[in-house]
């Protein structure tokens, strides 16, 4: 018996870790590109200051991993917050609506 529920919890997991691994990448990808954009259209004369800079490396790194934690864990977060609790869900099924009474 502790055997089935053992697999049951490690099934779960990996499913869980798929979950949060799509929504990461998703995160990432759309944080990179909202920088990638940034830099691109020079708003605020970022690109300018940045090349402008002695440092251009350290700021270009600082910006991407920041940009990708940020983005990262906004998509990760708004995926936990989509998700629905089944048992909700069960008693939302068997509970007549007002327009199912008549």
């Amino acid at each position: 018996m502790a055997m089935a529920n053992n697999t049951r919890y490690h099934r779960h997991n990996k499913g869980l870790i798929w979950f949060f691994a799509g929504h990461l990448v998703v995160g990432l990808i759309a944080g990179e590109g909202l920088l990638a954009g940034l830099l691109l259209t020079n708003l605020g004369d970022l690109r300018t200051l940045i090349w402008g800079s002695s440092d251009k490396g350290i700021a270009l790194t600082l910006l991407i991993i920041f940009f990708a934690i940020t983005f990262g864990s906004l998509a990760m977060g708004s995926g936990v917050m989509g998700l629905r609790n089944r048992k909700e869900e069960n008693k939302q099924e068997k509970t007549p609506q007002s327009q199912d009474i008549k």
